[in-house]
């Protein structure tokens, strides 16, 4: 594994500021859905991930950077030397090295010393009041969704902008705009508390066929002129699969059917409905026997439909 530090392209002495924007802007770089044909950047986007793990966390950095920890947040053996130079059990080896005994003589301290001071310097105590532990800061993600996943509901795997790759689960009937809180998959704490939390918003993409009012789920239907003068059966289609529905004769235009229970689910086994509005539609050139029964039958049956506009 990599040092972390170099992975991001920072110096030790980063700030946690400097080092969140970095990360943002190398998970952007190397995010695999933003570069489908790099093989390659998956690996890298991996890395930076895993070097941000460990340096976003004030306590794992300060670990590593005392050579407490690797790159992969493993513990490793007591001499080795972290970023800093400094090997905490040095002195002691070179006491018993020089025939020092394991008792008090190996390590002692002069009357001016600060005990209180050499412990805060060497594991980060202080006798100062910590600062309260602060919650991470919450990441937003947009997630585009089929119309009909979100009326039957889905399960999707999605990249967050820190990194992480969560599976989200989508309920059936899930709204456009809803937002999906995902607790703790945020950004870590820079002050020892929780991390923030992943908020989802759901856009639901338009369909060719279906809109949603409430829990029914509205359908508009194109029929011939003969289907409506005449009535029919015809097939059309729900959000569970096709149906055949009856045309009653004389339909028009704005007509609506009622299909009971084929809407969304709204709890088990209680449902909307599908509504049917009809909208009749002439062929797109009216042969000649069409035309001369029209000039027969106008004139014995004229009516009025723009009585309101005038």
């Amino acid at each position: 594994m990599k040092d972390p530090y170099k992975t991001l392209g920072l110096s030790t002495s980063a700030s946690q500021d400097e080092i969140k924007k970095t990360f943002r802007k190398l998970a952007k770089e190397n995010h695999p859905d933003l570069n489908p044909n790099k093989p390659d950047v998956e690996k890298r986007f991996k890395e930076v991930n895993a070097a941000y793990e460990i340096l976003s966390d004030p306590i794992k950095r300060k670990k590593f950077d005392a050579g407490q920890i690797d790159a992969e947040g493993h513990d490793v053996h007591p001499g080795f030397k972290g970023h800093s130079g400094f090997d905490p059990f040095a002195s002691q080896r070179a006491g018993s090295s020089q025939g020092g005994s394991r008792g008090s003589d190996s390590f002692s301290f002069d009357n001016n010393f600060d005990s209180s001071n050499f412990f805060s310097d060497l594991f980060g105590w202080s006798n100062k009041r910590k600062q309260a532990p602060q919650k991470g800061d919450d990441i937003q993600y947009t997630l585009k969704l089929p119309f009909l996943e979100s009326i039957k509901g889905a399960k999707k795997r999605v990249s967050m902008p820190n990194g992480r790759a969560l599976n989200i689960t989508i309920q059936p009937g899930t709204k456009n705009g809803q937002i999906l809180r995902l607790k703790g998959q945020g950004d870590a704490s820079a002050l020892g508390g929780v991390s923030g939390d992943a908020l989802v918003e759901i856009v639901v993409e338009d369909d060719p066929y279906f809109s949603r009012l409430g829990n029914d789920i509205h359908l508009n239907l194109p029929i011939t002129l003969q289907e409506a003068i005449l009535g029919a059966v015809v097939t059309i289609p729900t959000i569970s699969g096709n149906v055949n529905l009856k045309i009653p004769a004389g339909s028009n235009t704005g007509s609506k059917l009622r299909l009971k229970n084929k809407g969304i689910e709204v709890a088990a086994n209680i449902f909307g409905d599908q509504i049917v509005e009809l909208k009749v539609v002439l062929p797109d050139q009216p042969d000649k026997d069409l035309k001369e029964f029209i000039e027969k039958w106008a004139p014995k049956n004229v009516y009025n439909v723009r009585g309101d506009l005038a």
